[in-house]
């Protein structure tokens, strides 16, 4: 009779043991199905960022071909997913002469980071930009504007290691002699919102968007203008 009662109470416990491992093993189940977009959703956020820092050596080495007209600089970058291309488009007219910028763009689930014309130009599905890299304009009574354009059509998508190289092509100085002391700027941009904000802090005066065609006119007081156009051969391997 004992040994009847012992059997039972062992079954009892087994088949209790057995409903709690399948209790736990559906709980588990449950919050790995529920969380799992969130795990995923957060593995895109920090790719994304890491590229986001990735461009700011990017643009350190684009900056000394660019702007220091240094030897062939070459970048490698980690991709996962996404499109990297050299997007041509965006121009720079200062005083009615019209120069192409063109930008680097690395684009990933409707947010982009760019390099153009030195500057880093981050963009939000909101259409809200970043600038966490500055352009170098001089705005003053000897005003220095520096353009580089990026010259190139290569892009690549998927995953895996890419390389950026970058080599002068053309450097030219171009001294404007406006008609006046007030010279328009105007900048067409997919970043254009952002350039109107960074122009804002370098002094540039009746700043207006025009957002139909992506573009910001500002206009900016001088005495002497200086353009110092650069040509940037870019390849993305």
């Amino acid at each position: 009779m004992r040994d009847l009662i012992k059997s039972e109470r062992a079954a009892s416990e087994a088949l209790s043991f057995l409903l709690m491992l399948g209790i736990l093993l559906a709980s588990g189940a449950g919050i790995f199905i529920a969380g799992k977009p969130l795990i995923e959703n957060s593995q895109r956020s920090i790719h994304f960022l890491e590229m986001d820092e990735s461009f700011v050596l990017l643009a350190q080495n684009l900056d000394k071909v660019g702007y220091d007209r240094g030897p062939v600089r070459v970048t490698e970058l980690k991709e996962k997913g996404g499109t990297i291309s050299i997007v041509q488009g965006s121009i720079m007219t200062v005083d009615g002469t019209p120069f192409p910028m063109n930008s680097l763009e690395y684009t990933y689930e409707n947010k982009t980071v760019a390099y153009e014309n030195g500057g880093i130009w981050t963009k939000y599905p909101n259409g809200a930009v970043i600038v966490t890299g500055k352009p170098r304009i001089t705005i003053g009574n000897v005003t220095a504007i520096t353009i580089i354009e990026l010259m190139g059509d290569d892009s690549i998508g998927g995953e895996g290691l890419f390389r950026v190289s970058a080599k002068i092509y053309f450097s030219k100085f171009i001294p404007i002699m406006p008609s006046g002391s007030t010279v328009q700027l105007s900048i067409k941009s997919n970043y254009y919102s952002g350039w109107a904000d960074y122009l804002a802090e370098e002094g540039a005066s009746d700043i207006s968007l025009d957002h139909a065609n992506q573009t910001v006119n500002a206009n900016i007081t001088v005495n002497t203008l200086n353009v110092n156009r650069n040509q940037v051969l870019v390849n993305i391997l």
